[in-house]
């Protein structure tokens, strides 16, 4: 029987015998999906996003990147691979937690944060655009600025305090973009 990694990393396969391979491998270990997430490869990073959603594989992997006990490689590519799902509410307590932890995972669940962001998930980016890491304080000012968009005046609040302090010019970039052009005076 073939390895379900072989054949999903194998470009010269038809994309729907890669797919049926990250589902099997999915259904198997989700775990073992985890490190691909780190792939530039649209085409693989949408098989792993459709295997990871058909399984269900976001408890597993909030799980084991909440474990101490797991390996940091293995806790930052879970983390990593949150992004490609759709997160609960259990997920995402675990996902804000991280986001207050050591750097690497930090800016890893900010990422995922920012991506999706939720109005309970404010207080979580709020304290991470005052992280020591300006990768996270970026990526808190990219989260802070979706819910902006999306009428939170208390993220709006947020991000013109921030920009009042911030010092790192690509952070200070995005918080000012965060606030957009009808929003940055009040």
């Amino acid at each position: 029987m073939p390895d379900p990694l072989a054949l999903l990393l194998d470009e010269a396969l038809p994309p729907a015998a890669r797919a049926a391979a990250a589902r099997d491998l999915a259904v198997r270990d989700p775990i073992s999906l985890a490190p691909l997430a780190a792939t530039v490869d649209d085409e693989l990073l949408s098989l792993l996003k459709e295997a990871l959603v058909a399984t269900d594989a976001a408890p597993a992997l909030s799980r084991l990147a909440a474990d101490a006990a797991t390996e940091p490689h293995q806790r930052l590519a879970c983390t990593r691979a949150l992004r490609l799902v759709p997160l609960r509410e259990p997920e995402r307590d675990v996902v804000r937690a991280l986001a207050a932890g050591v750097p690497e995972l930090a800016r890893e669940a900010v990422l995922v944060l920012a991506a999706h962001p939720v109005d309970a998930d404010l207080e979580a980016l709020i304290r991470a655009a005052a992280y020591d890491s300006p990768d996270v304080r970026y990526f808190a000012a990219v989260g802070l600025g979706a819910l902006t968009r999306a009428g939170s005046a208390p993220a709006q609040h947020a991000l013109r305090a921030r920009l009042h302090v911030e010092t790192d010019p690509l952070v200070r970039r995005e918080l000012d973009r965060g606030l957009g052009p009808d929003r940055r005076e009040a």
